[in-house]
């Protein structure tokens, strides 16, 4: 048989942001409920009334209440953003690796390619727009993918990006701020947006900036 309560606390511990509100004490037990209701319903295959979901909930934060927040301290030393972006996106071949290696600086400037994500069986590259018909002319192959109108929004850190991520991800996330793509590096971390959110998502990010 499946529990309600089973459900009900795999479904937060998926969801970050309510996760953490609940080993914050600010989470409403009544709204997520009702936010949730439907999903509890569908994986239980049986109707489930709101107040058993909020006493599962209740239950779940007894026995989460002793664990950590999962979010440190976050100071951001410098923030800064690059507009007309755009990405495009290819499968994953021997000869669209080859020709990422040799892409920059010998077919298009150094500066015109914001940031290559390589995954196992996709290559995502991250470039100006005024270099986007270049980069595809140089694979000489159709894109799986493209996203035009992006800026990336980066973030510098005093500390390892490593245990802020999820805290600023959050930030984002909570403004429905849409993260296409991220990239970090020891101090640094970029996020890529939709033009049209980057100011939200640098005012959503300035909370954590660190003025002397």
């Amino acid at each position: 048989m499946i529990k309600v309560a089973d459900i009900t606390e795999k479904l937060l511990l998926a969801d970050g942001i309510a996760l953490e509100a609940l080993k914050r004490g600010y989470l409403n037990f009544s709204v997520y409920a009702t936010n949730i209701q439907n999903q509890v319903e569908d994986l239980t295959k049986k109707p489930v009334k709101k107040g058993t979901i909020v006493a599962s909930l209740a239950r779940s934060a007894k026995k989460l209440s002793g664990k950590n927040s999962q979010s440190p301290i976050v100071k951001i030393t410098d923030l800064s953003i690059k507009s007309s972006l755009c990405s495009i996106t290819f499968d994953k071949t021997p000869d669209i690796e080859r020709k990422v290696g040799i892409l920059s600086p010998f077919q298009v400037n150094v500066g015109d390619v914001f940031m290559i994500v390589d995954g196992p069986s996709e290559v995502t590259l991250v470039v100006l727009f005024r270099a986007k018909e270049k980069v595809i002319g140089h694979f000489g192959t159709k894109p799986k993918a493209e996203v035009d109108n992006l800026a990336a929004v980066t973030v510098q850190t005093g500390d390892k990006v490593s245990g802020v991520q999820f805290a600023l991800l959050s930030s984002l996330a909570a403004q429905d701020i849409e993260v296409l793509e991220s990239v970090s590096t020891y101090l640094e971390i970029s996020f890529v947006v939709f033009e049209q959110k980057a100011q939200e998502a640098i005012k959503a990010l300035s909370v954590y900036l660190y003025k002397n």
